[in-house]
């Protein structure tokens, strides 16, 4: 039996992985908790800042689902854990597509490096695989994951989703959490390359995503109709500015810019910001 240690069970993805190991004989799972009144004898404590406990070198894979929304606390807490794992414990990292993310050509393009979120998941991604004995998931766009799922669903009950100008035609790759679960599991059960491809179940075209309910708007910029606006993310997801900037700007002034849209009480929806991005950048079909 394969023992295992889950970090982030609580999530709306770690939950997800945590119920689809618990009911095979195959794992043995424990949960890391960061509350000493909830340490069970499945459980063991950690408050992802100092040293983790010896027991997580007692298992054979450690999963790591933990996020929280402060971008720099994350990069520092996945150090940790992969400074501290004895290398014959196996690390699956949950990272994310939006790695290969590109925007469209324009006069910035060529000095694109990411948001925030886009430059934490890199920064983890590469420490994870220096460590070498590591295996890093990228899942899609997860349909039935909170804050997508929200916009999903908005985009459907409105009258009208506006999107930008040529971009109707663009193929969404698409997973759930049930299907990111199996591919975890399936990763603690057979090594997989330290990099793995996309996690994904389907590739949508952008109607049957967002509804049929949609209409175009003029500007073709790759993240708001704005130019002002385009010009200033521009600059925020350009490599002039330092990762440490970044990570504080955005949570001081734009905050979680990963599912963005305005208007909704107008009965419509317009998508702005990094939601332009994830669907309609280059780096989509």
């Amino acid at each position: 039996m394969i023992k295992v240690l889950l970090l982030g069970a609580s999530g709306g993805l770690g939950s997800a992985v945590y119920h689809e190991l618990v009911k095979s004989k195959k794992t043995k799972v424990f949960k890391v908790v960061r509350t000493n009144a909830l340490v069970d004898e499945n459980s063991v404590f950690w408050d992802f800042t100092s040293i983790p406990p010896q027991f997580f070198n007692r298992v054979d894979v450690v999963i790591n689902c933990a996020r929280s929304s402060d971008y720099q606390f994350n990069i520092r807490f996945n150090k940790i854990l992969c400074d501290f794992l004895d290398r014959s414990i196996r690390l699956i990292n949950i990272s994310s597509n939006c790695v290969l993310a590109k925007p469209r050509r324009d006069m910035f393009s060529c000095f694109f490096k990411g948001d925030a979120y886009i430059r934490e998941k890199k920064t983890i991604e590469k420490m994870s695989i220096a460590r070498k004995n590591t295996t890093c998931l990228r899942p899609t766009v997860v349909l039935d994951e909170g804050g997508w799922q929200d916009f999903f669903n908005d985009c459907k009950l409105l009258n009208r989703v506006i999107v930008p100008s040529a971009c109707s035609g663009a193929r969404i790759k698409t997973i759930t959490r049930y299907s990111v679960a199996k591919q975890v599991y399936k990763a603690c059960l057979y090594e997989l390359n330290q990099t793995a491809d996309e996690l994904y179940d389907d590739i949508l075209n952008i109607e049957g995503l967002l509804g049929p309910n949609l209409s175009q708007s003029a500007s073709q910029n790759n993240y708001f109709d704005s130019w002002v606006k385009n010009l200033l993310l521009s600059i925020l997801n350009s490599y002039f500015l330092p990762d440490w900037l970044v990570y504080i700007l955005q949570r001081r002034l734009v905050g979680r810019t990963k599912i963005q849209s305005s208007n909704t009480e107008a009965d419509y929806i317009s998508v702005q910001g990094m939601t332009r991005l994830y669907l309609f950048g280059d780096h989509t079909k």
